[in-house]
Order: structure tokens, then C-alpha cells, then sequence
């Protein structure tokens, strides 16, 4: 039978929570309270599923993340899709939407008050507009529109790559701060 650890907090709910969890996925649930109870559970019970309370602190998350990134059967690949993308996934869609909504206003200014002058005020999102409103200008516009994404894909990588390095040296993890 299937084994699920959660952490919650506040014991009012906690009752709710396992008859709820019980009720979905049949499984045994074993409900603690804190992120020291969490990983001697981990480390006891072996759960197949770790549900985390919103409201946990940065800092107690991280310890149970990285307690469960470090066990043996913890590939990469399985830690980014099962801890990794889920924490991730609330702030990787607010970007998306607010990255969508920034360029629909940079667009919409753009072309109000500059106009659309070939060769002048020539922008990517107004260059991906003019080809789709020509006939057999879709491809030019979807091509376009790969390059943007691959720019946007760099940017973020690249951004990751410096936020990570900064990250290794404040923390003092970083061998090429020459400690």
C-alpha cells in the first residue's frame, strides 16, 4: 500500500486532511507537524508521497527538499519533476503571465504613439504582426516568433546561471570565490 507524509501544522486539520487524503488515494497517511518530525518520518517510514504545508517557512522547506533530493533512489531527473517543477510551478506561471502582459503593453504603445515605420520603428512583436497580416506571412511570423522564444530561453538561462553562482557564494559553496 502507497504511503503519504504530510505536514500540517495545525492539528484542527490534520484530522480533515488524512480522511481526505485516505478517501482520494487509499493510501496510508501519516501526518506530522513539523520539518523535524517530516524528515525522521522520511527517513523511517519511506513515503511515496511527501505533501508539504503552504505556509512552511523558506527555510524548514528547504530542509525537507534537500533531505529528500539526498536520499539513494532520488535521481535529477525524478527530484525536477516531483519537487523541483511543483514548488516552482506558482512562480513560473506568474512570469509567464506577467512577461505576456508586459509585451502586449509594449506592443500596444509601441505601435499607438511610434507607429509601425519599416526600417524605423521596426520592433519583433511589430515585425511578427506585420507578417501575419500579409498573405503567406505566417511562417516568416512563426519563425520570428522561435527566435523570440529562443532569446527569452537564453536570457532565462543565463539569469539562472548568475543568480545560482551568486547563490554558491554568499552561501560559501562557490570554488571560485578562492576560500
Amino acid at each position: 500500500m502507497a504511503m503519504i507524509l504530510a505536514i500540517q501544522p495545525d492539528s484542527g486539520q490534520a484530522s480533515a486532511l488524512r480522511h481526505a487524503l485516505r478517501a482520494w488515494a487509499g493510501a496510508a497517511v501519516v501526518i506530522v507537524e513539523s520539518a523535524e518530525a517530516a524528515l525522521a518520518a522520511i527517513d523511517q517510514q519511506k513515503p511515496d508521497l511527501v505533501l508539504l504545508h503552504a505556509f512552511m517557512t523558506l527555510g524548514d522547506e528547504t530542509r525537507v527538499v534537500r533531505h529528500l533530493r539526498a536520499l539513494p533512489n532520488a535521481g535529477r531527473l525524478q527530484t525536477l519533476l516531483d519537487v523541483t517543477l511543483p514548488l516552482a510551478l506558482p512562480g513560473i506561471i506568474t512570469g509567464m503571465v506577467l512577461s505576456f502582459a508586459r509585451g502586449l503593453g509594449e506592443f500596444g504603445a509601441t505601435i499607438t504613439f511610434v507607429s509601425n515605420i519599416p526600417g524605423e520603428t521596426r520592433t519583433l512583436p511589430l515585425a511578427i504582426y506585420t507578417y501575419t497580416q500579409v498573405p503567406s506571412g505566417d511562417e516568416s511570423a512563426l519563425r520570428l516568433s522561435l527566435i523570440a522564444i529562443a532569446v527569452s530561453l537564453a536570457a532565462l538561462f543565463a539569469s539562472e546561471v548568475l543568480v545560482r553562482r551568486a547563490t554558491r557564494r554568499i552561501m560559501g559553496d562557490d570554488p571560485e570565490a578562492g576560500h
